[in-house]
């Protein structure tokens, strides 16, 4: 994250953001439109979860997702 500026704060807004996590998927992933003006792009999130525990795997700001728009 540190590659990108992106802070543990950032993530966990997205994170708490989520309203239903749901548990046992392998994988999940977030696009947060709100921090576009900070980094210049939506912030992507890939975590999973397993017994009520949020594991972040990456994040990063991504181009692509704001180009479809």
């Amino acid at each position: 994250m540190a590659l990108y500026g992106i802070s543990a704060t950032d993530v966990a807004k997205v994170v708490e953001g989520i309203p239903d996590l749901t548990d046992g998927a392998e994988r999940s992933e977030v696009i947060n439109h709100g921090f576009a003006g900070k980094f210049g792009y939506p912030l992507k999130v890939v975590y999973s979860k397993e017994h009520s525990r949020v594991t972040v795997i990456t994040a990063y700001p991504v181009k692509r997702e704001l180009k479809r728009q």
